[in-house]
């Protein structure tokens, strides 16, 4: 038989004996879990608040709340796709409408001059302005 297959059995009497063996088992318990997924959040088991959680409060405060902005930047985008010259734009002018919709729903839910806002706006603006000929 293979000895990776079927490594040698642990002793658990040997570490009642021998302390400095809680280094092999940190080791053996590592190697063990190595390729187990992380357990399944149930609801018995709390979810820890991620990094995430932080960002979207922060995001809240300047961007306004999200329900609203998303309610108004599909507003935005309906009014822009229910003219005839819709259809006649490409794939990259549709989506700077798009995504500068967006960032003007973020302007009026959110913090109006904040500075991000307007760059980006600048900056979806000026990718449509590379492909004009």
């Amino acid at each position: 038989m293979d000895k990776k297959t079927f490594p040698k059995p642990l002793d658990v009497n040997t570490f009642a004996k021998d302390p400095s063996m809680e280094d092999e088992l940190a080791i053996l318990a590592k190697q063990a879990n190595a390729d187990r997924a992380p357990p399944i959040p149930t609801a018995t088991m709390p979810l820890p608040t991620p990094p995430v959680d932080r960002l979207l409060d922060t995001r809240q405060q300047t961007h306004g709340d999200f329900r609203t902005n998303a309610r108004l930047s599909q507003k935005l985008k309906e009014i822009f796709r229910s003219y005839e010259g819709w259809d006649h734009l490409d794939d990259v002018e549709k989506e700077v409408l798009d995504m500068i919709s967006l960032k003007l729903s973020r302007v009026l839910s959110g913090r109006s001059l904040e500075r991000q806002h307007w760059e980006d706006i600048e900056g979806y603006a000026r990718l449509a302005l590379r492909e004009c000929k």
